[in-house]
């Protein structure tokens, strides 16, 4: 996960704790997969757009208006509704 964000936004970031853990299945993928999904902590101001078509913050509640990966929308959901929340102790 280091690597990815690394390589994607430009930044080191610290990974926190477990907040979602879900199965996905679809017609596409000849079994379902496991997704986890962990916080990150980065500072704003080194993260850098190097793949995406925009990177913007927004409120928990505002997601369910952008366009996610269908595996990510149960989070998504979750995380507007406040079901889900990313704030707490980091290690």
């Amino acid at each position: 996960m280091v690597r990815e964000l690394r390589e994607e936004l430009g930044t080191t970031a610290r990974i926190g704790r477990e907040v979602f853990r879900t199965t996905y299945a679809s017609v596409e993928l000849r079994e379902p997969i496991e997704l986890i999904f962990f916080t990150a902590r980065a500072a704003p101001d080194e993260i850098q757009n190097l793949h995406f078509e925009q990177v913007a913050w927004r409120k928990a509640e505002t997601l369910p208006e952008l366009d996610f990966l269908v595996a990510d929308r149960e989070l998504i959901k979750k995380l507007a509704s406040g079901s889900v929340r990313l704030d707490g102790d980091w290690t």
